[in-house]
């Protein structure tokens, strides 16, 4: 009896001793199940879509949504060299690209770089096919993806782990969206998570909430989640509005006391010339007031909406051109005050004052000024040509101008080559151009000089007028026809025969319809075609290499290949990789040369 007594007295000593001995880290908690995360749930995904890393912010250096370049990294815009560093720098590029509306906007990019995907993961890429073949991989344009945009987390967030036993072993303090990532992934690996609330999300307006459960956190975000542009798109343009309002537009259209049209353009024809000398006044009562050489036009003007999302109504009978729902694009108040308005690719853009007269935009015109500029650039492409209300420059495609300094002119083109003469007299506004090359009686005539537009060597333009006729010659400067360089040495070496080995529009394929296709390229700037039937076209190599001109007709498929400014992105003896970047909507062609 005596010996029970003892083991029951030595059981309950264990059990108290035990009870004792265990610290508050061991106790066992239940984890509130309205706080509870778990792998793959609706708050788990949410949550990991927030903070998935967005790759559309860089855009305007790699076009790619779904990573971006890892800061700091060198790129060219425009001829200018850039560290970004931040990404406020992302403006400096912008505003290199936006000094002028007329030139063509380049980036090069320093390799090697290193590259941050969706994931956090990093890749090191040395060249830039390299980079297109990750491009390659991304959404494209606006397309839909997981990644949500229109809602953030104020870190820092605080988590328990639970064991098996319910036990807290572990609290997590969360600081950034990167370490939310991970933390969601590693779910798995968990027996139980809860989330401490309130936590506090930062809404795409800015209003900032506090949420206290896991319901109200799920409910939330899938509210907001397509409250916003993403702006998964390359038009870095596109937000540039982003603190305008009705309020400021009307203040600046009504506070200048005149305005012309600095651009007009519609279905992708150019229209501002037809509106030279007309001005417009916009007053506080939505009345607008056109008038153009004594003639004066009656109309009205409305705006509604906010920042990206202004909408501008426009209606003067009589002039259907600049009648429409515009969207306000920007509002630019420098040097020059400005109104910017946008419908898809269409465009008309305000300039405060009454420079719609353009007459005296040679002033300091010198018929020395005119030869160095003609002499010195070594071939001009029609630009611009109208004859009696008729745009005649597509007809022009494949002819090159040649002006020498004893007054003669070389035309060459894919029908054949030409000889005349020219001559300049007169001073300022008022210098004469006679024109006279046999063959070609389009553009031949006595031209007055309009304008010299000489600020950017890559686009040298001489412009002249005769009435309502017009006549734009434009000239790459650094362009020697075929080139001196990387790419013409490659196009025009002996004996190269050269295939499309591939060619896309906007991630669209199109390679087969170029089956068959042979190309020959010569020095002297044709390209000799062998396909389904034998034609010709003309290139040149511009900018030192770095840009390559195509032009072979209006004939499918090989119109798709016409342009005057592809990128040449690399160059070798056998193959050569072309991009081009489209200004009005972003889209991103690619061609490579292949030779056989």
């Amino acid at each position: 009896m005596k010996n029970f007594l003892k083991g029951i007295l030595m059981l309950l000593v264990c059990v108290l001793v035990f009870s004792s001995c265990r610290t508050e880290d061991d106790e066992v908690i239940n984890p509130p199940e309205d706080e509870s995360i778990t792998a793959d749930s609706t708050i788990a995904n949410l949550l990991r879509n927030i903070a998935t890393r967005d790759g559309s912010i860089d855009n305007i250096i790699d076009n790619a949504n779904c990573f971006t370049i890892e800061l700091p990294v060198t790129v060219i815009a425009n001829g200018t060299e850039i560290v970004v560093s931040t990404t406020d720098d992302y403006a400096v590029i912008e505003s290199i690209f936006d000094a002028s509306d007329d030139d063509t906007d380049t980036l090069e990019i320093i390799f090697p770089v290193t590259v941050i995907f969706s994931d956090y993961t990093t890749q090191v890429v040395n060249s830039y096919p390299e980079l297109l073949a990750l491009i390659a991989n991304c959404s494209g344009e606006n397309e839909s993806d997981d990644d949500i945009e229109c809602i953030d987390i104020q870190y820092p967030i605080t988590v328990s782990v639970f064991d098996a036993n319910n036990e807290l072993i572990e609290t997590i303090i969360i600081t950034s969206d990167e370490e939310l990532y991970g933390f969601i992934q590693n779910l798995p690996n968990y027996e139980a998570v809860t989330i401490e609330f309130p936590i506090t999300v930062i809404l795409s307006d800015g209003n900032v909430v506090e949420v206290n459960t896991i319901d109200e956190l799920v409910a939330i975000i899938q509210d907001s989640s397509d409250d916003c542009d993403e702006d998964d798109d390359n038009d870095y343009d596109d937000d540039d509005c982003n603190n305008c309002s009705t309020d400021q537009l009307s203040d600046v259209l009504t506070n200048c006391p005149s305005w012309f049209i600095d651009k007009l353009e519609r279905n992708d024809e150019d229209l501002e010339d037809n509106f030279t000398g007309y001005n417009f006044v916009f007053e506080t009562d939505g009345s607008l007031t056109v008038t153009n050489n004594g003639t004066t036009f009656s109309g009205t003007y409305e705006s509604s909406g906010e920042a990206n999302n202004i909408t501008v109504v426009i209606n003067v009978p009589n002039l259907p051109e600049v009648n429409d729902t515009w969207n306000l694009h920007e509002i630019e108040i420098n040097n020059e005050t400005k109104v910017d308005l946008r419908l898809g690719d269409d465009r008309l853009r305000f300039e405060c004052g009454t420079g719609g007269n353009n007459d005296d935009d040679c002033n300091t015109c010198t018929t020395e000024m005119l030869t160095d500029i003609l002499t010195n650039c070594p071939l001009f492409f029609i630009d611009k040509l109208e004859r009696n209300d008729e745009d005649l420059e597509d007809s022009y495609t494949s002819y090159d101008f040649s002006f020498s300094t004893d007054g003669s002119i070389a035309v060459t083109s894919s029908d054949g080559n030409f000889s005349g003469t020219w001559n300049a007299s007169g001073t300022g506004s008022n210098i004469t151009v006679v024109i006279n090359v046999v063959g070609l009686p389009d553009v031949n005539d006595s031209w007055n000089l309009h304008e010299l537009e000489t600020s950017n060597p890559s686009e040298v333009k001489v412009d002249l007028r005769l009435g309502d006729d017009r006549l734009r010659f434009e000239s790459d400067c650094d362009s020697t026809g075929g080139g001196n360089d990387d790419v013409t040495t490659a196009l025009t070496a002996p004996g190269s025969v050269w295939i499309v080995g591939s060619y896309s529009e906007d991630n669209d394929d199109q390679t087969s319809d170029y089956t068959g296709y042979e190309f020959v390229f010569t020095l002297d700037g044709v390209v000799n075609v062998q396909g389904a039937e034998t034609s010709t076209g003309i290139w040149s190599s511009l900018n030192s290499g770095n840009d390559l001109l195509l032009d072979f007709g209006p004939e499918a498929p090989l119109e798709e290949l016409n342009d005057d400014d592809w990128d040449v992105l690399s160059v070798t003896a056998n193959e050569i990789q072309l991009r081009d970047i489209s200004g009005g909507n972003g889209g991103t062609d690619l061609l490579t040369f292949t030779k056989l």
